[in-house]
């Protein structure tokens, strides 16, 4: 058993981060589990029961806390790491955590790097408030459920046809080619 920190999942309740607080040897265990791809089960508020899978890897931070006998580990898919996503994945993830400064606008400079990352055409940065507003309408970006230090997260779907929206854009003028 293990106290978590935080976390973020998205619909399909996969795992994009869990931070968890606990003996070694607990963290340990769980840390096989995720590894070997089974679910995680957390109670929230004493009450109902969330089962989390795990995505194919996950990064991993482990801070001892000896005056409490306990570790702390956080546990970031690599699908919210910037560079470790690889061109057949089907989405990635943006995490923001507590005391980021102006967490939105964070989001949104996270999101246009993300896409600039991933898309084989090129994304200026004038575009990031027209593109993330319609990649939300269209459902392209999603809100993942988030809790403790995690403070907000999206779930971007790479496999979407980004080119068309952007070839839309430009067609209404929402987005120009000069600057």
């Amino acid at each position: 058993m293990a106290y978590a920190t935080g976390y973020a999942y998205d619909t399909d309740h996969n795992l994009a981060y869990i931070g968890l607080v606990g003996y070694k040897t607990s963290l340990e265990s769980l840390r096989v589990t995720l590894m070997c791809g089974k679910s995680l089960q957390m109670t929230q508020d004493g009450a109902s029961e969330v089962s989390m899978i795990p995505t194919d890897k996950y990064e991993q931070a482990w801070q001892a806390m000896p005056e409490y006998t306990s570790h702390h580990v956080g546990f970031v898919s690599r699908l919210a790491l910037p560079g470790k996503w690889e061109p057949e994945d089907l989405c990635a993830y943006l995490l923001i955590f507590r005391g980021t400064p102006d967490s939105g606008k964070e989001l949104i400079q996270l999101f246009v790097d993300r896409i600039k990352e991933a898309l084989e055409v090129p994304i200026l940065d004038e575009w990031s408030a027209a593109l993330w507003n319609q990649a939300r309408n269209r459902k392209l970006v999603q809100d993942l459920v988030t809790g403790g230090d995690c403070i907000l997260g999206v779930r971007i779907d790479l496999q979407a046809d980004w080119k068309e929206l952007l070839s839309e854009l430009l067609a209404q003028e929402e987005i120009s080619l000069t600057i």
